[in-house]
């Protein structure tokens, strides 16, 4: 694009690239009802799988007249180990867990792969990957705020562009602003 005289102009490129079309799905490693109290760890793994696996979210409820009263006396914790697309978490419930809802989901956050300030001027490409993975990685969404005196000026003199790739999940994408970008802020999200 060329401009003339006063007139200027600001690009901003969003892309999303589809790597793959299924949704992260809940896949129950372990489920301990008690452990706190002693019990042996994965002690109602059976009954969480059959009710969550394959689900995007589940929330459980937590019933010892169905799952068993594994440590009488002692008020029991409720504790879920499990991944989505091979990523792990862990969700509980303090004691004592019966009778309450144990909620589980696999929600895409973001992982920043590559953040370049001034790539236009020939900066090293990932110069600035650090600053934005440490604003936005793990989050669903971030309002990054592209600013030349938290980053430094990588080469002075030169309006410089701003690029970042991430991956949600399985999709990965890009957003690219055109030079001067800093003051800028960009969306960053898994929506």
């Amino acid at each position: 694009m060329k401009n003339f005289g006063l007139l200027f102009s600001i690009t901003v490129f969003s892309a999303v690239l589809q790597i793959s079309s299924s949704a992260a799905t809940i896949t129950v490693l372990s489920a301990s009802y008690g452990q706190n109290c002693g019990v042996r760890s994965g002690n109602v793994t059976v009954y969480v799988a059959a009710a969550c696996n394959g689900k995007s979210s589940c929330s459980y409820r937590i019933d010892s007249s169905r799952i068993g009263d594994p440590a009488v006396g002692c008020e029991k914790d409720f504790v879920v180990d499990y991944s989505c697309t091979g990523v792990k978490f862990q969700s509980s419930v303090s004691p004592e867990a019966s009778g309450q809802t144990i909620k589980i989901a696999c929600v895409e956050v973001i992982n920043v792969n590559i953040a370049t300030y001034g790539r236009n001027c020939g900066v090293q490409p990932g110069n600035v990957t650090a600053d934005v993975s440490f604003f936005c990685d793990e989050r669903t969404s971030c309002n990054y705020h592209i600013d030349s005196d938290r980053l430094g000026d990588p080469a002075i003199g030169c309006a410089k562009d701003f690029g970042v790739t991430w991956i949600c999940g399985q999709t990965g994408r890009a957003i690219f602003i055109a030079p001067e970008a800093s003051g800028r802020r960009v969306l960053i999200s898994c929506d």
